[in-house]
């Protein structure tokens, strides 16, 4: 088995990846919903589909919320990427639909 490869139980990876995520400010019940499919995946031995992919996800969720100066700093323009303060839990949801997809 490789080092780095760490097996956990399903009652336990539950509860961490939806840690992870409640820690990054995805609300409990959104993480709860993207946790979930992705240890099933796990289970159902799609692991390509499981739980590797928090981390994907809490990339994603750091870079909805982190503002982009890519359209330069006109008066008045919001920068892309800019969003309010649902944009961690859209982007959490939008994965859990993809995760729920996958696995089925």
């Amino acid at each position: 088995m490789n080092a780095s490869v760490r097996v956990l139980a399903a009652d336990h990876l539950r509860p961490l990846a939806r840690d992870l995520l409640t820690a990054a400010s995805v609300p409990h019940d959104t993480a709860s919903a993207v946790a979930e499919p992705l240890v099933e995946a796990d289970l159902a031995g799609h692991g390509p589909h499981g739980a590797r992919r928090v981390k994907p996800y809490l990339d994603r969720v750091e870079s909805a919320s982190s503002p982009r100066r890519d359209r330069g700093d006109r008066p008045g323009s919001r920068p892309r990427g800019g969003r309010s303060g649902g944009a961690r839990g859209q982007d959490a949801r939008r994965a859990a639909r993809h995760g729920m997809r996958c696995s089925a």
